[in-house]
């Protein structure tokens, strides 16, 4: 007896769905037959979702099919990985007759959202997921054949259902059509970070992994410097911006928000206004960059400029010397240090444009033209003549 009954409490436990903590994904079924035997026959019905009597077919195998559209669960985005269990819930009718049945996943090539009423939908290639399951039962694991099917991205999963016993009428597996079979998948939920992350896909055209986002997840999560996905040809960095202000990406972004600036760099707000870039360039450039927008922040400095021109102006920076012509106006190094000004900082005073890097660039031209050059040692000269001429 004692052992009996053990083996009573391990069938029923391994029934039972597993108990998983995290999110879940409910499925209601796309397509489903109940399967019944009565008087010698066997047969299955096609039940929509009002439950309705559709067909009756006079099937010799007596198999009963449910399906589900996994599209729900690929708009997730998320790995299989992450699931921790799968169960299927069926909504009983009341029947006499207290039947077992079976659950086995579908062949591979009849999970495509119709029913065919010449085909069993049994073969040796389907595997058995549950066995001697009671009429009572409500739920059942079958996380391995919804799992493979999810895993090598089919567009349905399915399951047969098939009478074990059917010896005796009025047996049957059947549920309300109005409420349809679900499938319930348990899995580890994904942080908000992880989801805006993903939803950045299809703004930049990306097809990166679950894998992939974890790692730029990861990024963002321990400020490593850099990530490159493997399927991305471009690497993304860690970026301690503020985002929620106006900056060398533009505009001032919210949290989860993705986009490319008009230099071509693309970045995710995640966090806190700190997120995600493709940018890879020196502060120095960045803050002229900023200055590039200031036409867009409605500020006096007023400029709209290209990432070229970006590039034109820091290469004068770093060249110490020369000038440069952007926009019909004529770009000039300064070595003034612009005492009381904040590095980064760019104006306009009395009609010209000035930004301070340490030392600078400006539209004031700090060298005298050389016409002012020539009269000024002309009149250097004079003044020595004169002083050698009175030591006479």
């Amino acid at each position: 007896m004692k052992t009996k009954a053990w083996f009573v409490v391990i069938a029923m436990l391994m029934l039972m769905p597993a108990v998983v903590n995290g999110a879940s994904l409910t499925i209601s079924s796309s397509l489903a037959q109940s399967v019944y035997y009565y008087s010698g026959n066997y047969g299955v019905r096609d039940i929509d979702l009002n439950a309705t009597r559709i067909q009756n077919y006079p099937y010799t195998t007596y198999r009963g099919i449910v399906q589900f559209n996994a599209q729900a669960w690929y708009n997730l985005g998320i790995d299989e990985s992450r699931i921790t269990g799968v169960t299927l819930q069926l909504s009983r009718k009341s029947n006499q007759g207290s039947p077992t049945y079976q659950v086995w996943s579908m062949k591979t090539a009849n999970e495509n959202g119709s029913i065919a009423a010449n085909s069993s939908y049994y073969n040796s290639a389907e595997t058995l997921v549950a066995d001697n399951v009671a009429y009572t039962t409500s739920s059942m694991t079958v996380t391995s054949g919804v799992l493979g099917d999810l895993t090598a991205s089919r567009q349905y999963t399915g399951l047969v259902l098939r009478l074990k016993d059917e010896t005796t009428n009025g047996r049957a597996v059947a549920w309300d059509g109005g409420s349809s079979p679900k499938l319930i998948i348990y899995y580890n939920p994904v942080s908000a970070i992880w989801t805006h992350i993903n939803n950045a896909k299809s703004v930049f055209g990306k097809s990166w992994s679950s894998t992939e986002i974890d790692n730029l997840e990861s990024l963002f999560t321990t400020s490593h410097t850099d990530y490159k996905p493997g399927s991305d040809a471009e690497r993304w960095h860690y970026a301690d911006e503020n985002y929620a202000s106006d900056g060398f990406w533009g505009s001032d972004r919210n949290t989860g928000n993705a986009w490319t600036d008009k230099y071509g760099f693309k970045h995710i707000s995640l966090e806190n206004g700190k997120g995600i870039s493709t940018f890879d360039q020196e502060d120095q450039w960045a803050y002229l960059a900023k200055a590039g927008y200031s036409q867009e922040f409605g500020e006096l400095f007023g400029e709209d400029w290209s990432k070229d021109e970006v590039d034109a102006l820091y290469a004068l920076y770093l060249a110490g010397s020369g000038s440069v012509e952007i926009d019909g106006e004529t770009w000039y190094y300064t070595p003034n240090d612009f005492s009381g000004r904040t590095y980064g900082d760019y104006w306009v005073e009395n009609g010209k444009k000035y930004i301070y890097l340490g030392s600078g660039l400006t539209t004031d031209n700090p060298v005298p033209e050389p016409v002012s050059v020539i009269l000024l040692g002309c009149a250097v000269a004079g003044m020595i003549k004169r002083k050698f001429s009175g030591n006479k």
